[in-house]
């Protein structure tokens, strides 16, 4: 075999490793991230052009709830570090590098309401614009191809019922802030995560009576709370906060079962983004540890 057929295969080698990468990149993308369950529902945050908006999509209980964001509501930016309105967080986003985790972040811990995903879209933010560009190649989602196509079908059945449930965030829990230029913003106070667990439950976890323990390794004031509102709107019970000094948990969160719950895990690992431990923990007790880079 001369040099030039030795080129040959290995260039042929290497395009048949390009295009199974491309291929596994491709399924990837498909098959991404099952974060969504009929029979669990999802919640989401849909970002127009000139709004923003929280989704409730609960078939198995007939209901489609949507909720628009005031533009002037300020909440605690995901790592920045600063308070910004709502309507500023997806450009934020992009200079931070990830506008879509800097917006899942900042509204579901400001909210107390697990995200699983984020759709932007080119329209104004309402339930057939949502419709209308789920599908859409020029919308921007951490949600898988058929992930989309699922909830584009649910939100559809809604949608074409006019069964959308339009949801206000209650005055009572929206209070002013002043900022040094004497400008007048809306904050939220603790009796949103209330109205959120109210709003936003998952019954069909709530059925199970499922019991978690929360544990802070990231010894971050706050987080552990952060935690905790998001599992009890998720309809997790926490029955114990405890903070722990370790080196082991240098990533975001994991949790320990005692036996497998595929609904749990959807919530858990594939909306609040836990990774699980091989221990095993008694009784039905949820172990859920937040590390460092929650």
């Amino acid at each position: 075999m001369d040099i030039r057929e030795k080129v040959k295969g290995l260039l042929c080698g290497m395009g048949v490793v390009f295009l199974l990468l491309v291929a596994s990149g491709v399924v990837y993308k498909i098959y991404k991230g099952r974060t969504y369950e009929a029979k669990v529902g999802v919640n989401l945050v849909v970002v127009g052009e000139s709004g923003m908006a929280i989704v409730g999509l609960r078939k198995n209980e007939e209901l489609f709830i949507w909720t628009n964001i005031p533009a002037d509501l300020r909440v605690n930016a995901y790592g920045t570090g600063g308070r910004y309105p709502v309507s500023s967080l997806w450009e934020l986003g992009k200079i931070e590098g990830n506008a879509i985790r800097v917006v899942k972040e900042s509204i579901g811990r400001a909210f107390g309401i697990p995200i699983a995903g984020v759709v932007k879209i080119n329209d104004r933010s309402s339930d057939e614009s949502l419709l209308g560009n789920m599908l859409s190649i020029r919308t921007q989602t951490d949600l898988g191809v058929l992930e989309r196509l699922r909830i584009y079908n649910e939100v559809k059945y809604f949608v074409l019922r006019n069964q959308t449930l339009q949801v206000d965030i209650p005055k009572g829990s929206l209070d002013r802030e002043e900022d040094i230029d004497g400008k007048l913003w809306l904050k939220l106070n603790e009796t949103i995560y209330t109205w959120s667990s109210s709003q936003f439950i998952f019954e069909q976890i709530v059925s199970r009576r499922i019991e978690a323990k929360v544990i802070n390794a990231s010894m971050k004031t706050g987080k552990s709370w952060e935690m905790v509102r998001m599992l009890e709107t998720a309809g997790i019970r926490v029955v114990a906060v405890e903070g722990v000094e370790t080196g082991e948990f240098k990533k975001k969160c994991y949790y320990s079962l005692a036996e497998n719950d595929a609904h749990v895990e959807i919530i858990l690992h594939n909306q609040l983004g836990c990774s699980r431990r091989k221990d095993v923990v008694e009784g039905k007790t949820i172990e859920v540890y937040i590390g460092e880079a929650w």
